[in-house]
């Protein structure tokens, strides 16, 4: 089974939900008589023990405001982790083994769920570093627009900051281009030659 067809549609999945969008909503369903209190991640597992609230929950109770600040919040899930031990060891191995385990569903909200311009610059990283690998290169392609897309709010709110990662994952696609060009080219004359070959 080829990895590239996983990830095909990575970069067109915002287009296939909007055509996969049902023309009437949703009906809620009846009310549950309960609900068990669930962690936060992607995959879902029970809270069994009773955790206090979050400081910032109690603050805004105390101060008589029942809304929260969501853009303190922040997803911490396994590939997140994972991305920033990678950013910080230079090894990104075990993001690369949590990756192919994930539906392109899930791996879109991972790469649209960083925020703040330090992970948007591990993602640079992470993807200067494997397409220098010259190792799964539809990947790393797939994953390069649908990055630069998702975050070009925050790399072009700080150009100063990104402007070297950028440069160098530029040089990077520009390089694993060049040789996907030259094995190209090399086999158009093989193809050449044996057509000209008499039997």
């Amino acid at each position: 089974r080829r990895v590239h067809g996983r990830w095909a549609h990575l970069a067109k999945l915002d287009l296939i939900r909007q055509r996969n969008k049902p023309i009437e909503p949703a009906k809620a369903p009846p009310q549950a008589p309960f609900f068990l209190p669930t962690i936060a991640g992607l995959t879902p597992k029970f809270d069994l023990t009773a955790a206090p609230k979050s400081a910032e929950a109690e603050a805004a109770l105390a101060a008589g405001s029942r809304v929260l600040n969501f853009s303190n919040l922040k997803a911490d899930t396994a590939w997140t982790r994972a991305l920033a031990a990678g950013a910080q060891s230079g090894d990104f191995s075990a993001l690369m083994a949590i990756t192919k385990t994930l539906a392109p569903s899930a791996l879109d909200f991972e790469l649209r769920s960083l925020t703040t311009p330090d992970e948007v610059g591990d993602l640079l990283r992470w993807l200067t570093a494997g397409l220098e690998s010259r190792v799964d290169f539809e990947l790393y392609q797939v994953f390069t627009e649908v990055a630069l897309l998702a975050h070009r709010d925050v790399l072009l709110a700080d150009t100063r900051r990104f402007a070297v990662p950028l440069a160098l994952l530029q040089e990077q696609l520009d390089a694993s281009w060049a040789v996907l060009d030259k094995l190209l080219n090399a086999n158009l004359c093989m193809v050449k030659l044996f057509r000209g070959v008499a039997v």
